[in-house]
């Protein structure tokens, strides 16, 4: 897997196609996106993927510092020559993608977030709150990766049940469990404060969130305040989908793609080169 150094990490990343540029942000379990790479690809877009910083390939010290992953998402896009870039993030990538368009404007042509849990922690649930004081009290007395498991179960459980990680074969299991450092101290980072909602407000790319038809309601709760901030945001349900929207509904990805792809290039007809 190639890397490209950007401030003390050397990034990981993976390419699959040609075309107007596609960046893959993941969430904080960790890259888990196939077959969307090879879908973009197939519809004519240069898809770019990585591990982010201390994630993975992307060997770091596990850090809580969102704002440097959205640093790092510049900068991967400036040193691939990939800006601007189509922009897809999934779960806290989302938060990133978010940040990313707002900080960086002149490096996003569209954005595709897939239920971002922006500002969760200042819209607590009694629900949310026993869960994720469950992953903390487990973190402390059975270590982080127990905490992080029990934190991925509950972040993607459906209304049916089930949830989206023991669904995951094993050994996509085991790339995620082994971010469970990372994936924890990220959680000690809060869900996103740091971007606000007049920013959010001054965003003028095309946006579209999806939201699984089964996922926890309090995704679909972030994206109506999302909305609420951004009005030209377009909120569209997957029906059947869970917080594993992309490996289990990756077409409605790729349209969200081509949605915002055709919005851009209304606006600039550059955007579609």
């Amino acid at each position: 897997m190639p890397t490209i150094a950007i401030d003390g990490v050397n990034l990981a990343y993976e390419e699959q196609g040609s075309g107007p540029a596609v960046l893959l942000i993941h969430g904080a379990g960790g890259a888990v996106w196939d077959p969307l790479p090879e879908k973009l690809a197939a519809a004519g877009h240069r898809a770019i993927y990585y591990h982010r910083r201390s994630f993975g390939a992307s060997a770091h010290e596990p850090i809580k510092d969102l704002p440097r992953h959205t640093r790092d998402a510049a900068a991967l896009l400036e040193q691939l020559d990939a800006a601007p870039a189509f922009v897809v993030g999934h779960s806290m990538g989302g938060v990133i993608a978010l940040d990313l368009t707002i900080r960086r404007p002149e490096l996003v042509h569209g954005v595709v977030v897939i239920e971002p849990p922006l500002h969760f922690k200042k819209h607590l649930t009694m629900k949310m709150m026993r869960e994720l004081i469950g992953a903390q009290l487990t973190r402390r007395t059975r270590g982080d990766e127990q905490a992080a498991v029990r934190f991925m179960r509950w972040a993607t459980s459906t209304t049916d049940g089930a949830n989206g990680f023991d669904a995951t074969p094993p050994d996509v299991q085991a790339g995620l469990v082994a971010n469970s450092p990372a994936i924890m101290r990220e959680l000690d980072g809060g869900t996103g404060e740091h971007v606000k909602d007049a920013e959010l407000s001054r965003i003028a790319v095309p946006a579209v969130c999806l939201v699984g038809g089964i996922t926890l309601p309090d995704y679909a709760k972030a994206a109506a305040r999302i909305k609420k901030a951004l009005p030209a945001l377009e909120v569209v349900e997957v029906p059947g989908a869970g917080h594993v929207l992309p490996v289990t509904h990756p077409d409605a990805v790729v349209s969200a793609v081509a949605r915002v792809a055709e919005l851009a290039a209304a606006e600039d007809p550059a955007a579609a080169s």
